[in-house]
């Protein structure tokens, strides 16, 4: 990813910490049983604007577009291919 994306070893390593994050927290909110159905979107949709923010920070705005390009390419690759949203979807498959 890092040679695909031009970016520097720190900005890879933001990145999944970043994404790592995401993974953690939005299983956190995924298995609050004080959230209600409304509560838990909500969450996950200010996760997931916070997620794609900080990854866009950490890799400046082309590599950012270049990133998304990827991940999407993959998604609709994929056998349920959904093409949601990189990274940061509230409905993760």
């Amino acid at each position: 990813m890092k040679d695909s994306l031009d970016a520097s070893d720190s900005a890879i390593t933001s990145v999944f910490s970043i994404r790592n994050n995401f993974l953690l927290r939005s299983d956190q909110i995924t298995m609050d049983s004080t959230l209600n159905d409304a509560q838990k979107n909500s969450a996950m949709q200010l996760l997931a604007t916070q997620t794609n923010e900080g990854i866009k920070n950490a890799l400046g705005n082309t590599a950012y577009e270049h990133y998304t390009d990827m991940i999407r390419r993959r998604m609709t690759n994929r056998p349920n291919g959904s093409g949601q949203q990189p990274l940061a979807s509230p409905n993760r498959n």
